[in-house]
């Protein structure tokens, strides 16, 4: 079956940490990946990475984040984890604009909005 085939390619590029061939792979086969029968199959690791995939596709994220913009909040709560605290300062002023947004500044850990100060005149959620 033709399926299986991208399963097993899909599971091999993730063990690869070939993360573009993966989603590549997953938006070729978006639906048959919703379905649960396949779903039930999966190890937990290509069941993570599709359900990343389908939250990022969802109408809501679309016309707001892009790609571009989600790597910068991973990087930002990347530096609030490790501790990082003057690269953080730098970055975050680099940026300034963007974590204005309140629906950005959400996405951010905990740990990183504790460190940087909620948008001025918006309320949080």
């Amino acid at each position: 079956m033709k399926f299986d085939k991208e399963v097993h390619r899909l599971e091999k590029a993730i063990s690869k940490s070939d993360f573009v061939e993966a989603r590549r792979i997953v938006e070729l086969n978006l639906d048959k990946f919703k379905e649960t029968s396949v779903r039930v199959h999966l190890k937990l690791d290509v069941l993570d990475f599709i359900n990343t995939i389908l939250m990022l596709n969802e109408t809501k994220y679309e016309a707001t984040f892009s790609r571009e913009t989600l790597l910068i909040i991973q990087h930002i709560n990347k530096l609030a984890y490790d501790g990082n605290f003057n690269a953080l300062k730098r970055y975050c002023s680099l940026h300034e604009k963007i974590l204005s947004n309140p629906k950005i500044y959400n996405l951010l850990s905990d740990n990183t909005k504790f460190l940087i100060p909620a948008p001025k005149g918006e309320s949080i959620v």
